[in-house]
C-alpha cells in the first residue's frame, strides 16, 4: 500500500467527532504491512524508511486539522529530519489532542449534574453549556440515556421556573433534542419570570 493511497484507508480526521473511526482505520491499515508497532510500541527497533512511510499516511489524514495540531506542537514539515521521527510521537500528539479521555468525561458529568439556569447570565448561556457538556459523551460513544438528561435539565428549572418545571414533568418523557429546542426557542410556559425570560434571552 502507498501512502498516497491512505484516503482509500484512512478518513480525513475531523477532530473528536472521529477520532475512534481515524483510529481503527489507521491501525487497521498499519496492520496490513505489520507496522501497527510504529505508532504503538517504544520498545521496538523502528527503521528510518519506515518511520518516514508511516508518518507521511498520519500526514495525508490530517488536512482537516493542521490549525489544531499546529497549535498542539504538531510539526508539519515534509523535511526528511521531520518525517524519520518517531511516529509514535505524532500519534500520541493527535491522541491527546482529540481523543475524549474517560477522565475528561469523568470531569464534565458532575457539572452536567450540578448546572441551574440561574447560574447563567442568559438561557442561551445554560442551552449552550448543557449542550456542550452532553456531546463528548455521545462522541466518545457512551451516550447517556435522554431520559436521563432530559430530566436533569427539567429538575434544574424547578427554582428558576417552576411553572415551566412542573408542566414539563407532566410532558416527560422527552427527546433530548425536542427539549432542548423547546428551551433554544423560549417556549415557557409564563409565571412569574416570563417577562425577564424575555428580556434575558435577547
Amino acid at each position: 500500500m502507498e501512502p498516497f493511497e491512505v484516503d482509500r484507508y484512512i478518513p480525513q480526521l475531523q477532530g473528536e467527532s472521529n477520532i475512534e473511526e481515524w483510529r481503527t482505520a489507521l491501525l487497521r491499515a498499519l496492520d496490513l504491512g505489520v507496522m501497527s508497532d510504529y505508532v504503538l510500541a517504544d520498545d521496538v527497533r523502528k527503521k528510518a524508511y519506515i518511520n518516514i512511510y508511516v508518518n507521511i499516511m498520519i500526514l495525508q489524514s490530517l488536512s482537516l486539522v493542521v490549525y489544531r495540531l499546529t497549535n498542539a506542537g504538531y510539526d508539519f514539515s515534509t523535511d526528511y529530519d521531520v518525517l524519520e521521527k518517531d511516529p509514535k510521537e505524532n500519534y500520541d500528539l493527535i491522541m491527546d489532542t482529540f481523543y475524549l479521555r474517560v477522565d475528561y468525561i469523568e470531569d464534565l458529568v458532575p457539572e452536567f449534574n450540578s448546572i441551574k439556569p440561574g447560574d447563567f447570565p442568559t438561557l442561551r448561556a445554560y442551552h449552550a453549556r448543557a449542550t456542550y457538556l452532553k456531546r463528548p459523551l455521545d462522541e466518545l460513544g457512551c451516550p447517556v440515556p435522554d431520559s436521563y438528561t432530559t430530566w436533569t435539565v427539567v429538575s434544574a428549572f424547578e427554582e428558576f421556573d417552576p411553572d415551566w418545571h412542573n408542566l414539563m414533568y407532566g410532558r416527560m418523557p422527552r427527546p433530548w433534542k425536542d427539549l432542548m429546542d423547546e428551551i433554544d426557542g423560549g417556549g415557557f410556559a409564563g409565571g412569574c419570570r416570563q417577562r425577564w425570560l424575555r428580556q434575558v434571552w435577547s
